[in-house]
């Protein structure tokens, strides 16, 4: 039998800050777009890089 291997589309790991919205408003103005994840967490995103 063949054995089945996990495929991933992506892994993220927490990167936290001491000031959300400072940081937030810091990936803005390099170009990136934010996606709210949940009230404390979101998704930037520029071309094929996220995080």
């Amino acid at each position: 039998m063949e054995e089945s291997k996990p495929t991933f589309k992506s892994l993220r790991t927490f990167i936290g800050s001491v000031n959300f919205e400072l940081s937030q408003a810091f990936y803005k103005d390099l170009g990136f777009e934010e996606r709210n994840i949940s009230e404390n967490m979101c998704l930037f995103i520029k071309g094929d890089i996220s995080f």
